[in-house]
């Protein structure tokens, strides 16, 4: 108990190390114009639905097939990143998702370092061989998923940039 909560200390003082490293005038908070906080709004919307249809296709899955494959933990976490990857995807789109003070590129280079750390992690549990116990998927194959979801949250980037450099020429 007390290293999960010394482990979620360290995490809040890391969040709020990062944020004041990724902004461009040294403060913690975003600031987005009225055009990206309703961008964001949608975003939130749509990223909230698309869990609601999750949760009803998760459950109704699980009453049709009566066996599990993966601990109930690992299937609400999809559901959670499922509706941050719309969010973010339809910010990255619509141009609301980096706020005016914050710096891309930084932020960036944070998404990469955790979705590597995110692997390495899932490295050492797949070596552990806790990743899979009794054919069921457990809580320890999440470090892939957050790995996996940075990686589509740096694919999105990219078609974006390559799509907004097509539009320049």
């Amino acid at each position: 108990m007390l290293g999960v909560l010394c482990g979620g200390l360290v995490g809040v003082i890391l969040v709020v190390v990062l944020l004041r490293l990724t902004k461009k005038d040294g403060s913690i908070k975003c600031k987005y114009d009225e055009r990206q906080q309703a961008v964001r709004g949608r975003g939130f919307k749509y990223g909230f639905f698309t869990l609601m249809f999750y949760d009803l296709v998760y459950a109704w899955i699980d009453e049709i097939l009566g066996r599990r494959y993966f601990e109930n933990s690992v299937g609400m976490i999809v559901g959670i990143f499922l509706g941050v990857l719309v969010y973010v995807s339809y910010c990255i789109w619509h141009e609301g998702y980096f706020s005016l003070n914050e710096n891309p590129k930084k932020v960036l280079i944070v998404f990469a370092v955790i979705a590597i750390m995110n692997f390495a992690v899932f490295a050492v549990q797949l070596n552990r061989g806790n990743v899979i116990e009794n054919g069921i998927l457990t809580f320890r194959c999440v470090n892939l998923l957050c790995g996996i979801m940075f990686l589509i949250v740096f694919g999105v980037l990219l078609i974006k940039a390559i799509c907004n450099k097509k539009e320049m020429e």
